[in-house]
Parts: C-alpha cells; sequence; structure tokens
C-alpha cells in the first residue's frame, strides 16, 4: 500500500500526500518533538518534513522502506533545526500533542506524563518512548531510526518506564 502511494506521489498524483500525511504523521511528530521539546517547533518540522517528500520524491528507492525514508527525512530537518539554533531546549511542554482532529496529531498529555518524562528521562530515552507510545512504532523500526540495536531499545524503554513509575509514585500524581 505504502509503496503504492509512494508511486503514485513521483509520478505527479498530489493527492497521495493526503494518505501518507495520514499514515505517518503521528510518527513525524513524534521524532520532531522528541528532537526540538517544543510543539510549535516540532509542527514547523512536521511541515517541512512534507514539503521535502515533495520536493525529494524522485530520490525515493522504490522497494526500500517507505516510512523510514520519511522519518529519516524528518529526523535531518531536525538535526539541521537543532545545529542551527544552537541551544539546547528546556521548555514548558504541557501544550504538546494538543493539535485536534485530522489536522495534526491526536493525543494530549492532560494527565502531565509528558511533562514528567521530559523531566525524568535522558534524551534517548524520551525519543524512545514516545515513538513507541505515540507514534506508534515497533522496537526495530525505533532500533533503525535511532542507529542502536533493538535489544538496546527495548532494555531502555523498560528502564524508562520503570524511572517515570518511580516518580509518579514519588510524586503521588494520581493520588
Amino acid at each position: 500500500m505504502f509503496e503504492g502511494l509512494m508511486q503514485r506521489l513521483r509520478q505527479g498524483d498530489n493527492s497521495a500526500l493526503d494518505r501518507i500525511y495520514l499514515e505517518t504523521k503521528n510518527s513525524v511528530y513524534a521524532i520532531c518533538y522528541s528532537y526540538t521539546k517544543n510543539a510549535a517547533d516540532a509542527q514547523d518540522l512536521m511541515q517541512d518534513t512534507y514539503v521535502n517528500i515533495m520536493k525529494y520524491i524522485l530520490h525515493y528507492k522504490q522497494g526500500s522502506n517507505p516510512k523510514a525514508w520519511i522519518l529519516q527525512i524528518a529526523k535531518n530537518l531536525c538535526i539541521n533545526f537543532c545545529k542551527k539554533s544552537k541551544r539546547e531546549v528546556s521548555v514548558d511542554i504541557s501544550h504538546a500533542y494538543q493539535l485536534a482532529g485530522s489536522k495534526g496529531v491526536v493525543a494530549s498529555d492532560e494527565s502531565g506524563i509528558i511533562k514528567l518524562a521530559s523531566k525524568v528521562l535522558d534524551e534517548k530515552e524520551l525519543k524512545i518512548v514516545l515513538l513507541y507510545t505515540i507514534a506508534d512504532m515497533t522496537h526495530e523500526e525505533i532500533s533503525k531510526i535511532l542507529k542502536i540495536n533493538s535489544a538496546t531499545v527495548r532494555w531502555k524503554y523498560r528502564n524508562a518506564l520503570n524511572k517515570l513509575r518511580k516518580q509518579v509514585k514519588k510524586e503521588d500524581i494520581y493520588g
């Protein structure tokens, strides 16, 4: 299915991008947010990702993994953004994931768990948790994106969840 959409887009059928967007928006947003930790910047980079998909569709190699190609575009944009801005982002993220409906990402952080996760987890753990839970990616997909062993991803994910559980109990978040 995905391969067919990529071929349609390559042949000039711009309506295929709508379907590609619907299939990848959560994953792309999770990648962008994991780098910027800022909802507005993540949304901007997400838009740039889809612009670049259109711009570079002729560079897509048929038969390769379309989702991985798209996420690599997002990752590269994020890395360039972070280098360009020359800053470590430490921002209140309680407004993350609040776009509604088909226009954006559907998750919201009313419980404050994303804010807590960004406080308690290191950068790699946060990326793994966001990609697994929000983007609904497998440990294997995450390992390819982050370029680490899938067993390491599973181990880091388990450790991250344990850290979060301890912090939730410590702060008595759920009474």
